[in-house]
């Protein structure tokens, strides 16, 4: 007996309708999850990134289940910057077909175009707005999402200049771009600024000039820590708390060269410790003797609130020489 066309036709319907039934739809292709991925990481979004390629490192589709789990790389990019991410993915089989269930991005990584864009000028800029003196660059270096300038440059405080060797780095973030940096410094070496003229003077209420002290400091060697200085003291001295009688002149007879010891002092104002640096010459104690010019101290790298005062320099038994010009 012979079937006829339009029963076979209705049969093959009911076969492929069966097979369909009984999980025959084709899970998700790769174009397909690419869009899947668009859709649910914002990054796309965002930045309006295109999709370069797309890679299934592993999948395990379970048609007794009706589940079918995907884990994927893709590789998108823009104008400013290529990007790397990994997820894992779950699809469910439903009657309209499958559906992503889960979606997780287990990582991601980004990678700034043009470094080039980030100009010496700017960073010159940048860091002379911060205070720096004897600003001198060094190097450019790039790194991935990072373009580092390195300068040496110096600052000083209360009589202390302090070399630092300052890196500005500038780092790539797909918000801003390449606009944000951040300064990193490392102290290099520490000098003693008080090479120049210095004096005391003290007068009687009549007028009377009772001492004139000068100190004339040429050189500070911090690695041989020495001094080269010449001084001049003239008049009454302090003995047991009391002028002495006897004028005395004690004169350096030209440039000397002297050593020096760090000592370091802590003093309390309102609960903040503020560290002095003070580099006391090898003289002898404040006019303990007919014989040696009294001593010269140098305090550096903070205030003494202790006493009152703001910036020390150079003195004499707690004495401040001014600084010439």
């Amino acid at each position: 007996m012979k079937l006829s066309k339009h029963f076979l036709i209705v049969l093959f319907v009911v076969l492929i309708s069966a097979l369909t039934a009984c999980g025959g739809i084709g899970v998700k292709t790769d174009d397909e999850i690419s869009a899947d991925i668009q859709t649910n990481d914002e990054y796309f979004g965002s930045f309006d990134l295109a999709v370069e390629s797309i890679e299934i490192s592993k999948r395990q589709t379970n048609e007794a289940d009706k589940t079918d789990y995907v884990w994927a790389t893709i590789y998108a990019s823009n104008d400013e910057f290529s990007y790397t991410a990994d997820y894992s993915m779950t699809y469910v089989l439903y009657n309209d077909g499958w559906q992503l269930e889960e979606f997780y991005l287990e990582n991601q990584s980004y990678l700034g175009s043009h470094p080039e864009s980030v100009e010496q000028a700017e960073a010159d800029q940048a860091i002379a707005d911060m205070g720096y003196n004897d600003i001198e660059f060094i190097d450019r270096t790039e790194y991935d999402n990072q373009v580092v300038f390195l300068y040496s440059a110096s600052k000083t405080e209360y009589y202390l200049k302090t070399v630092y060797d300052v890196s500005l780095v500038y780092e790539f973030v797909p918000e801003l771009s390449w606009d944000w940096y951040y300064p990193n410094e490392s102290i290099k070496e520490q000098i003693p600024d008080v090479v120049g003229k210095w004096r005391y003077q003290y007068y009687k209420s009549n007028g009377e000039l009772l001492i004139d002290y000068y100190v004339n400091i040429t050189n500070v060697d911090v690695e041989q820590e020495t001094i080269s200085l010449e001084y001049n003291f003239v008049g009454y001295i302090i003995d047991n708390g009391f002028m002495a009688d006897e004028y005395v002149n004690f004169d350096s007879g030209g440039v000397i060269e002297v050593p020096f010891e760090y000592r370091e002092q802590y003093y309390k104002d309102n609960d903040n410790t503020v560290l002095i640096y003070t580099l006391e010459l090898p003289k002898a104690s404040c006019f303990e003797s007919y014989d040696d010019p009294p001593e010269i101290s140098l305090y550096l790298g903070g205030e003494r609130p202790v006493f009152g005062y703001g910036e020390y320099g150079v003195e004499v038994c707690h004495d401040n020489l001014e600084r010439q010009a």
